[in-house]
């Protein structure tokens, strides 16, 4: 993976950091589930937007793993509102 320049306000240098399998303290597969969430939300941002019914006003808003296995594979993540994400997970469940 690739180097991220980090953005600073002009007094601070800026930084890059080491992203991925660049990194020493990187887990691969082994990553826990909320790292996974804290990848996700790092290359995907924080949308203010429910992907599934379209709500902008949800007080909360998180990540669903459309398969359940939680891979490191942005395109398998959507928002939601907790509402959604409940339901969508309570579908799955029920198979």
């Amino acid at each position: 993976m690739a180097k991220r320049e980090l953005k600073y306000p002009t007094k601070y240098p800026k930084k890059t950091y080491n992203i991925g399998d660049d990194n020493p303290s990187w887990k691969g597969k082994s990553a826990s589930y909320s790292a996974v969430h804290k990848w996700v939300n790092f290359w995907k941002g924080s949308l203010r937007q429910c992907e599934v019914c379209g709500t902008t006003s949800a007080k909360k808003y998180e990540w669903i793993n459309i398969d359940h296995k939680y891979r490191r594979v942005l395109d398998d993540y959507i928002r939601a509102c907790t509402s959604c994400h409940r339901r969508y997970d309570y579908k799955f469940l029920k198979g």
